[in-house]
């Protein structure tokens, strides 16, 4: 009796460390040496920021629900975050937006506190001129408890130097 107590405290204690929760997704940008975004949970209006080498490569990872769509959205200015409705989240995007790919969370993460979707994206900038700035931010099918919905991410604002 004691045994199956006990197992059922450490299966209870183990499960709880990689919760996931309700409408988790994320976007983060990295450069081999620096990054920003979120990993998977937390939304915010404020953009977080990359500043990068004219011409670097970029690594884009989305995580969300598993097989879940994901349109990745490209902009020039990033501090609207206007809501949308039906859409969970805002879009920090201003005006125009541009698609920039689309694709699915069809990846595995390994990651465990996240919804499980992957999908990873390598650019290589062309050499932009010192101080150009553009904004990534995804619309994803995401998990929230009354059925899947569309949601965005946060945003990353990258900027050559």
């Amino acid at each position: 009796m004691r045994s199956i107590l006990l197992s059922a405290v450490l299966f209870l204690v183990s499960s709880l460390g990689a919760q996931i929760r309700p409408g988790d997704n994320g976007i983060s940008v990295t450069n081999g040496t620096s990054a920003a975004g979120n990993l998977c949970r937390g939304f915010t209006c404020t953009p977080y920021v990359l500043r990068v080498r004219r011409a670097a490569v970029l690594t884009v990872s989305l995580r969300g629900t598993f097989k879940q769509p994901f349109w990745l959205l490209l902009g020039f200015r990033a501090s609207a975050c206007a809501r949308i409705p039906g859409i969970k989240n805002g879009l920090i995007l201003n005006l125009p937006v541009f698609p920039a790919a689309a694709g699915s969370l069809s990846t595995p993460d390994r990651i465990l506190a996240c919804p499980g979707g992957l999908h990873v994206l390598k650019w290589k900038l062309p050499l932009l001129p010192k101080g150009f700035r553009f904004s990534l931010q995804a619309l994803q099918m995401t998990a929230w408890t009354s059925g899947v919905l569309p949601t965005f991410t946060p945003a990353v604002t990258i900027e050559t130097r």
